[in-house]
């Protein structure tokens, strides 16, 4: 009798110590997910700057010496341009708000269901999660390089008669 009630502390005393290692886990996880958020928080605000008045109004305006409209090839730079700016911009507020979600998903899981249940679908999550962050980093250095040729090193730009040279 006495050594069933023993058996029965350690197992619980077990039970204990792994929901504490995988509560531990969790935080780790939840960590790595605020650093994905807060990274993806900082690309949203260089890409928000990459459209700001300084560099769309060049890149549209007819006038400009760097407009987009002048050959097919600055075209197809701008429409590169644009359309890795939205990945970029899309793909971190999608970021952003899964890991909102991820986070209060797995806090009640580990609260519901069991904490190593939780601790391994957060495992998946977050390297999906990251997989998006990767994709992310992708779309806003080809965005960054876009913009640079569609400025620095594109030929044949519009030459302006009022230039002293």
């Amino acid at each position: 009798m006495w050594a069933k009630i023993q058996a029965q502390q350690v197992r619980q005393h077990n039970v204990v110590e792994m929901m504490k290692i995988d509560m531990l886990a969790l935080g780790v996880l939840q960590t790595q997910m605020e650093t994905l958020t807060n990274q993806a928080t900082i690309i949203i605000g260089f890409t928000v700057v990459m459209l700001g008045g300084e560099t769309l109004l060049p890149l549209v305006s007819i006038q400009s010496e760097v407009c987009v409209y002048k050959s097919w090839y600055s075209m197809l730079f701008a429409i590169l341009f644009f359309f890795f700016h939205c990945i970029c911009m899309s793909s971190c507020v999608i970021l952003v708000v899964m890991v909102a979600y991820v986070k209060q998903a797995t806090q009640g899981a580990a609260l519901v269901v069991s904490t190593g249940a939780a601790v391994a679908q957060t495992r998946v999550h977050v390297a999906e999660l990251t997989y998006l962050f990767v994709v992310a980093i992708w779309a806003f250095m080809l965005t960054a390089t876009f913009l640079v040729i569609l400025f620095v090193g594109m030929p044949n730009r519009i030459e302006r008669e009022d230039r002293l040279v």
